[in-house]
């Protein structure tokens, strides 16, 4: 813009007006309030004073966010499991990011996927995983069998899994300092009840990096012995859940560890206040989250 006519009687001569002035009133607002509305909050998570937002990321600069968290804190984990930083699934996901203040302290991404395609596909389908490996019942074997690995070969999973699409729950990453704060139960937390109300699926799968026999976690079991992922021979399960009993067994364990819920924009709540969530908690302590590649 140019200066308000009268400036060039106050020191100022008549070549500034050809000059470009500050805006008396920046628009950043206008454009955060624009940004945060394509980002909307799918829920707080409130506890001694710390207050923690999980929206759903959908712009660039939110996005770049789970992207440095991946660089900063995932890298070598997904190296070993010879997985890109980013990566083709990632264009199709929907991305959650958990937020305290302005600081990104962990993310999650979830696709729609089916046995025999999708992420468990890339992830299983094209390398060592010998046939006898999936449908076993004692899952305490030593040795992870290598070999070629094909479609034929991936059957077992394909019957274990079905036919029908599963939500794939992937890429779950927690800063260091916040770890074992529940970062990673708000998200998954968060995640159940966005899908539960924008799709009609039902049923999700992960996959945990679990060395030994796998335990339940927050009510999914797994269906696969701990098998080797990537150049590094990861031990790997496949876990499946339903939808409904993953994010009742998360609202349980952020209730119980002293966690208030309260929904947001995301959910059709209508407003910051949303509605809090009040669900009583259970004789069960829930399991600890395992970290999701």
């Amino acid at each position: 813009m140019i200066p308000p006519e009268g400036w060039a009687t106050r020191g100022h001569s008549r070549s500034d007006a050809d000059r470009l002035w500050p805006r008396r009133h920046s628009r950043t607002p206008d454009t955060d309030r624009a940004l945060a509305h394509l980002d909307p909050p799918v829920a707080d998570y409130a506890r001694d004073g710390v207050v923690r937002t999980v929206r759903i990321a959908r712009t660039t600069p939110r996005r770049a966010d789970v992207l440095h968290l991946r660089r900063a804190h995932h890298r070598r984990t997904l190296d070993r499991l010879g997985v890109p930083v980013w990566d083709e699934d990632d264009e199709r996901a929907v991305h959650l990011l958990c937020t305290e203040g302005d600081t990104a302290v962990g993310a999650l991404r979830v696709t729609v996927d089916r046995a025999g395609e999708g992420e468990l596909y890339e992830d299983f389908g094209h390398e060592e995983f010998g046939h006898e490996y999936f449908g076993q019942s004692d899952f305490g074997h030593e040795d992870f069998g290598r070999g070629d690995f094909g479609h034929d070969d991936f059957g077992p999973l394909h019957r274990t899994l079905g036919d029908a699409e599963l939500l794939m729950f992937a890429r779950q990453i927690v800063q260091p300092r916040r770890r074992g704060s529940e970062v990673a139960t708000a998200l998954a937390h968060a995640a159940c009840l966005w899908w539960s109300v924008h799709s009609r699926l039902r049923r999700i799968a992960f996959t945990g990096i679990t060395p030994a026999a796998p335990a339940p976690v927050f009510g999914a079991t797994a269906v696969t012995p701990p098998l080797a992922l990537g150049p590094a021979c990861v031990a790997v399960a496949v876990f499946t859940g339903r939808l409904d009993t993953v994010a009742d067994e998360t609202a349980r364990r952020l209730l119980r560890t002293g966690w208030s819920i309260t929904l947001r924009e995301a959910l059709g709540t209508g407003g910051a206040a949303g509605a809090a969530v009040d669900t009583a908690a259970g004789t069960r302590e829930a399991d600890a989250p395992r970290e999701t590649p």
